[in-house]
């Protein structure tokens, strides 16, 4: 009997019993080169008499065949000996027609995992492996941008100064690599009072017009470095200053009546005309 596979061979093998009394059998296998195991179910048994019993017998490689032009024939034999009555010596020639012994030859017919159809799509897979590790080697590699400008840049110190009663200066310390910097008017909580952001690029200041004197106002800034904005400052305020007072007029003199004022001369009444 003669099994095929890569991996394993299934075999089943047949036990009949054709005397008049029960036999006890125990079932094994062996190759004469050691390259087989075998996995067998079930190893002993009692056969009735007149019947038969089927055991499972697994061959299986002690190693694989990758790849080879034809299967590989592996030989082994299996072997019941009987365990009800004494063994007799192995006669010559491997126990063949000892009743107590029945041999039987087999073999495994091993495949390779491979088999001759699949070779040349395989070498062309490696040689198109080969190819393309070559070309990723072989090509200039792409110039890897600096991480640095492309990181967030730090918050900004920023301070809020009144200058007029309608305006305010916006001043900050310079940060490094930056490209401008982002300011817009908040509430002192830090939300958006409905103005967009404002850029200024090469400069630590901007003055903010047009604001309601005698009010306090609160601003954040951010920095943009390679495209990308920073974090928002907290929000700092400042008061515009009041106004000036209107001008004083000038005060004026009420009219003044002049009336004739007649006096005496000495010694002399006045006279009425």
């Amino acid at each position: 009997m003669t099994s095929k596979g890569s991996r394993r061979g299934r075999h089943s093998v047949a036990v009949s019993n054709g005397g008049n009394a029960w036999v006890s059998l125990q079932v094994g296998a062996s190759d004469p080169d050691d390259l087989l195991g075998f996995e067998i179910t079930p190893e002993r048994l009692s056969v009735a008499p007149g019947t038969t019993e089927t055991v499972s017998l697994v061959a299986v490689p002690k190693s694989r065949v990758l790849w080879a032009l034809s299967p590989t024939r592996l030989p082994f034999q299996v072997v019941a000996e009987r365990l009800d009555v004494p063994r007799a010596p192995t006669p010559p020639g491997g126990g063949y027609g000892d009743p107590t012994r029945p041999v039987v030859d087999a073999a495994m017919s091993q495949r390779p995992i491979l088999s001759a159809w699949l070779l040349l799509p395989v070498i062309l897979l490696v040689i198109l492996a080969v190819v393309l590790a070559n070309y990723i080697n072989s090509r200039p590699q792409p110039t890897v941008p600096t991480l640095a400008p492309r990181a967030a840049p730090p918050k900004p110190k920023l301070k809020v100064t009144a200058l007029t009663d309608t305006s305010v200066r916006l001043s900050w310390d310079a940060i490094d690599l930056t490209e401008g910097y982002d300011w817009q008017q908040v509430d002192r909580t830090g939300r958006d009072v409905g103005q967009e952001p404002q850029r200024v690029t090469s400069v630590t200041r901007a003055d903010v017009p047009e604001l309601p004197p005698a009010t306090r106002v609160c601003f954040q800034l951010r920095a943009v470095r390679g495209g990308v904005s920073g974090p928002w400052t907290d929000p700092s305020c400042a008061t515009t200053l009041r106004p000036p007072p209107p001008p004083t007029p000038p005060a004026t003199m009420p009219p003044v009546s002049l009336k004739p004022v007649l006096r005496a001369a000495p010694g002399r009444r006045p006279s009425m005309a």
